[in-house]
């Protein structure tokens, strides 16, 4: 064998071992965020909407001000 062609052996193995690992990452890099995404929407399921929210909202004796701060002296 021609010692040029070990050489080159190394330099073609490490430019696919670079490109391996790039695809790599950027797959593993999509998936995160495809799990942030599932994860985001999973919790916007919980949270009730605005009309739950009146159903149970608090419009008793001492109910707090909306529209005042809650550590606003009096």
């Amino acid at each position: 064998m021609h010692p040029l062609c070990g050489g080159f052996r190394w330099w073609a193995a490490g430019i696919a071992g670079l490109v391996a690992a790039i695809v790599v990452l950027l797959t593993l890099r999509r998936l995160v965020q495809i799990f942030r995404t599932w994860r985001h929407q999973r919790a916007t399921a919980r949270i009730a909407d605005a009309e739950t929210m009146d159903k149970y909202r608090w419009s008793g004796f001492a109910a707090p001000d909306p529209k005042r701060p809650r550590n606003a002296s009096k």
